[in-house]
């Protein structure tokens, strides 16, 4: 996760706690090491203290994935930013039915559902850059959803969240 630097850095492959030096540890339950990462089972929820990091319209965020099963029926949430007004954006989940991804931007649930599908037992590296109404969204370096989102979210300190969503 990083804006204007890196601000946090989570390398999961044994423990939940920030790397870059931001202090901004995880807490929580509900995940296993496996694979030089952390497998999120269907009520793991890991979560930051409150910080202003995502506060903003210009950010990148960038992450490695692997889908070992396959899809559930419903939306499964990757990570959030959840502000104290239940904003839960950016936001990235998993599509329902799809090895995909939801990439959430604002309050209103806007966002890119981007087309290219995930081989499962496969690492990829996945980057989305906002800035302002600009999104782009990057897997193994090459674009593969362009396009334009909602400028603006509700601004506010929030927490990191990994796995379970928030109700």
């Amino acid at each position: 996760v990083a804006t204007g630097g890196m601000a946090a850095y989570y390398p999961f492959s044994s423990n939940t706690n920030d790397a870059s030096g931001g202090g901004l540890n995880l807490t929580g339950s509900g995940g296993t090491f496996v694979d030089g990462g952390l497998r999120l089972s269907a009520n793991a929820r890991y979560t930051s203290s409150s910080t202003s990091i995502l506060n903003t319209d210009k950010y990148t965020l960038s992450f490695e994935i692997k889908f070992p099963v396959s899809p559930s029926t419903g939306y499964n949430s990757i990570f959030q930013f959840v502000t104290s007004d239940t904003d839960r954006s950016p936001g990235i989940w998993r599509l329902p039915n799809a090895n995909g991804l939801h990439w959430r931007h604002d309050p209103g649930n806007a966002g890119i559902d981007e087309s290219f599908r995930f081989n499962q037992n496969q690492w990829y590296t996945v980057t989305g850059v906002k800035n302002g109404n600009v999104f782009t969204l990057y897997v193994d370096g090459k674009p593969v959803a362009p396009g334009s989102v909602p400028a603006s979210k509700s601004p506010g300190l929030g927490q990191l969240l990994f796995g379970k969503p928030v109700n």
